[in-house]
């Protein structure tokens, strides 16, 4: 069971690091597309500064990266005390 565990970590924390790259990919389009809509909608889309959406995507992917970590080293201690 504890193996599970250390090769599910990585997958998890790899499948994050990709989400981010593809949300940086979106944003892009979003942005290119903005170019072409009218100013009412570049003007909803400017209420968040990009630095300020990034500041909040990083902080959350910490936090996640930090569960998976988080829940990697208690499920051992976990399965330890189950009755074998």
């Amino acid at each position: 069971m504890e193996i599970t565990v250390f090769l599910a970590t990585p997958g998890a924390l790899f499948i994050l690091i990709i989400y981010q790259f593809w949300q940086q990919t979106e944003l892009a389009k979003l942005q290119t597309a903005g170019t072409h809509f009218s100013s009412l909608y570049r003007k909803i889309r400017g209420i968040k500064s990009s630095r300020e959406a990034n500041v909040h995507r990083y902080i959350l992917l910490a936090f996640m990266i930090g569960i998976i970590v988080l829940g990697a080293v208690v499920s051992p201690l976990g399965f330890a005390s189950l009755p074998r």
